[in-house]
């Protein structure tokens, strides 16, 4: 069974082993096209257009969870969690794939103030020897706050949650995050709509900075791919046909036109 919604604590795993849960058939992948299907194509046309308008987006790379258990982090705890070694692998292979075939004059870094997407951002540019005219650290790309899902693990089903939340709200809340996630809101934290609102004051920013030249974004899951959805032109209610970004791929996109321009590394691009 293949996950097209991710879920900040990667419950994948659970509904590929009970694939006869309610909300389970509603699961379906909605893939848009994309312009390249080379990546030596896509960079000839970011070198030949200066990287305006492009926005290329990429997850930071792993961590080490807090206790073995699938840890969601979240927005608040694991702050200052670092990438591990394979983290800074994937960050350091996808820093060398532009290496030298990235001629632009003006580039643009924007992070999330978290530390693993800041060094996901400065293992990328040390890697690709690329030159930023501006890095930039900005709140509205911070990952989701999860509120009393925060330190809930994968194995709530066999182990009782160190969080102050049920097993039962919990698949509750996985189901309607498959069925209708613009609707979600986590309990004590944020909604889905909250989420939409920051982003778009980020996407605003990024566009116009990608006006001037291309605009490299270290981001994190849920926020990355609403940020994916809102450069699209995609409204809340069709943000699944965002594709979500997995560590060590990036997405790259016209944000003037609203075009995927090239994926790499990304499952169903």
């Amino acid at each position: 069974l293949e996950m097209s919604i991710t879920f900040p604590c990667k419950f994948v795993s659970f509904y590929r082993t009970h694939p006869n849960l309610p909300g389970a058939n509603v699961i379906a992948r909605l893939s848009p096209s994309t312009k390249f299907h080379s990546i030596d194509g896509f960079f000839n046309y970011a070198n030949q257009n200066q990287g305006k308008n492009i926005v290329i987006l990429f997850r930071h790379g792993s961590v080490d969870l807090s206790n073995g258990e699938g840890a969601c982090f979240g927005k608040f705890y694991g702050e200052n969690v670092v990438l591990n070694y394979g983290g800074e692998t994937q960050i350091k292979n996808l820093g060398e794939l532009f290496k030298g075939r990235i001629v632009i004059p003006h580039s643009t870094l924007f992070t999330s103030p978290l530390q693993r997407t800041v060094e996901s951002g400065n293992l990328f540019v040390e890697a690709s020897g690329l030159k930023m005219d501006e890095t930039k650290k900005l709140e509205e790309l911070k990952e989701i706050d999860i509120g009393r899902f925060l330190n809930s693990t994968l194995n709530f089903i066999k182990k009782p949650l160190k969080a102050s939340i049920t097993a039962l709200e919990l698949t509750s809340l996985v189901l309607r995050w498959i069925d209708n996630p613009e609707k979600i809101s986590f309990p004590e934290g944020e909604s889905i709509p909250n989420i939409w609102t920051r982003i778009s004051f980020a996407a605003g920013e990024i566009s116009e900075a990608s006006g001037k030249g291309i605009v490299y974004v270290s981001g994190h899951e849920i926020t990355n791919r609403l940020l994916v959805a809102k450069l699209l032109g995609l409204d809340l209610s069709t943000c699944r046909k965002s594709p979500p970004l997995n560590p060590g791929g990036f997405i790259a996109i016209n944000a003037e036109t609203k075009e995927i321009l090239y994926a790499h590394n990304i499952k169903g691009l």
